[in-house]
C-alpha cells in the first residue's frame, strides 16, 4: 500500500512523521519546529526552534537576486508559476545560494584548531593568510583546496549583508552558537591584515556556521 522511510509513511488511516500523526502536530507546532522534525528526527527546543524561525524570516524576498530575476524571466514567457519556480532552482550554484563549501570550510577549521591545540583567533588567523597568499602550502592546500576567496564572505549589493550580524546576534543569544559561530566571527577580524580593508560575511556564512553548530 505504501512506501516507507525513516522520515514517513502513511497508510489508509493516518500519516506518520518521525513517529508523530500528521493531525496531531497541525495546529499545535510552528512550520519551523516541523522543519526541525522532519530534518533531525526530534522536535526542537523552545530556543531552537526561535533560531530555525529566525533563518526561514531571513530567506525573504531580496531584491533582483540572481534565482529571482531568472524566474520572472522564465514566467514572464510561460505565464505558469511552476516553469518559473524551475527557472529560479536552475540559477542556483557555485556563486549564488549554494553554501556546502562555506560549511566544509568551517568544519574544516574547528578540526584543525582542535587538532592543533589553537585558538580562534590563530586558526581564523591560518585560513584567511593562507587563502590570501599566491604560493600556498601542501598541507594547506589539502585542507581547503587552491581557492583565492572566503566562501560565505562578501556581497555584492551591501558593504555589509545586514542580516549576518542579527542572526549571529540571536543565535548567541539564544545559547545555539558554537565553536563554528565563534570561528566565523574570529575569521570576520582577521581578515582585514591581508585584504587590506574590511570584508564581511554574508548571509551564508553566518547561516551555515550556525547550522553546523546546531546540528
Amino acid at each position: 500500500f505504501h512506501w516507507q522511510s525513516a522520515i514517513s509513511y502513511k497508510t489508509r488511516d493516518k500519516i506518520i512523521v518521525r513517529g508523530y500523526d500528521v493531525n496531531e502536530l497541525t495546529g499545535n507546532i510552528t512550520f519551523a519546529e516541523v522543519l526541525h522534525l522532519v530534518w533531525k528526527g526530534e522536535l526542537p527546543e523552545k530556543n531552537v526552534a526561535k533560531m530555525v524561525d529566525a533563518l526561514l524570516v531571513c530567506f525573504a524576498e531580496h531584491a533582483f537576486s540572481p534565482s529571482s530575476a531568472s524566474g520572472r524571466m522564465v514566467m514572464s514567457g510561460s505565464g505558469y508559476i511552476m516553469p518559473g519556480l524551475a527557472g529560479g532552482i536552475l540559477s542556483i550554484g557555485y556563486t549564488h545560494v549554494d553554501a556546502h563549501e562555506a560549511a566544509q570550510t568551517w568544519i574544516t577549521a574547528v578540526k584543525l584548531m582542535k587538532q592543533k591545540g589553537w585558538t580562534l583567533d590563530q586558526t581564523a588567523d591560518y585560513l584567511a593568510k593562507g587563502i590570501r597568499s599566491k604560493e600556498k602550502d601542501d598541507a594547506f592546500v589539502r585542507l581547503f583546496g587552491e581557492r583565492t576567496v572566503i566562501p560565505g564572505w562578501h556581497h555584492p549589493q551591501h558593504i555589509r549583508d545586514l542580516r549576518s550580524p542579527r542572526l549571529i546576534e540571536l543565535a548567541e543569544r539564544l545559547g545555539v552558537a558554537g565553536d563554528h559561530v565563534k570561528f566565523v566571527v574570529a575569521l570576520e577580524n582577521a581578515i582585514e591584515q591581508y585584504w587590506g580593508r574590511k570584508l564581511y560575511m554574508n548571509v551564508s556564512g553566518a547561516i551555515t556556521a550556525i547550522l553546523v553548530d546546531m546540528g
